[in-house]
């Protein structure tokens, strides 16, 4: 959100949990919070199995946080108006209701099982703010999480056949592809169910990908793994 607005020349969203008035609100409000899961806490342990420790900021709870302060932001009388002239961005979401399974030692292969659960909840968030009013809803992918600096750490390996081309590891990186590609079709499903709303998915993993496939085109950052074996 913050780099959309930076883009455009936009003021930076406040940071919701400090604003109690529309003047505050008057370029977008930033309901993002550190750590955050799709799941709340209690679902994410009936489906994982696992404890969250942090303060639920799950993303219902912050659509929730939005509708209580659509008052606020709309001045109670111009919910429509404010509803159809804004952008939602909703997202990046899933990252850390997986990262959590990953540090708890669960294999990708079971992951996969909550992969439906956390892709639900996020289209009943879509659902939810075109219920609202909202009529443009742009909804990130998951990263291709094997490019990460911290994965491909924790999980380096010695086999050269766990990593592609690039040097990212190659089953996580299929993990998130096999997020995005639920998530797509749950978006796919809300168009239909929302025919005058826009719902457009934006791909993060295929933007990142370009980065590593173009990297010594547009300067290769430093951190970046090279494969055990190779480029040396």
């Amino acid at each position: 959100m913050l780099h959309v607005a930076e883009a455009y020349g936009l003021p930076l969203p406040r940071p919701s949990m400090k604003g109690r008035t529309r003047n505050y609100f008057q370029h977008g409000a930033n309901f993002a919070v550190a750590g955050s899961l799709v799941l709340n806490n209690s679902a994410y342990k009936e489906v994982t199995g696992l404890d969250h420790p942090a303060v639920d900021h799950s993303l219902g709870i912050q659509v929730q946080s939005f509708t209580d302060l659509l008052p606020i932001i709309s001045q109670r009388s111009n919910v429509s108006a404010v509803m159809t002239s804004s952008l939602f961005i909703v997202g990046e979401f899933g990252g850390i209701d997986y990262i959590g399974g990953l540090v708890s030692n669960k294999s990708l292969e079971e992951m996969k099982s909550w992969v439906p659960h956390v892709v639900a909840a996020i289209g009943s968030s879509v659902h939810d703010l075109i219920n609202l009013g909202a009529t443009t809803l742009v909804v990130p992918g998951n990263y291709a999480i094997g490019c990460a600096p911290w994965f491909l750490t924790q999980f380096q390996s010695n086999n050269t056949e766990d990593y592609d081309h690039t040097g990212c590891l190659k089953s996580f990186n299929e993990f998130s592809a096999y997020h995005n590609n639920m998530l797509m079709q749950e978006l796919a499903k809300q168009r239909l169910l929302h025919p005058n709303a826009k719902i457009i998915y934006a791909d993060y993993y295929g933007a990142q990908l370009q980065l590593f496939l173009n990297a010594e085109m547009l300067g290769k950052p430093f951190w970046l793994r090279r494969v055990p074996g190779k480029n040396q």
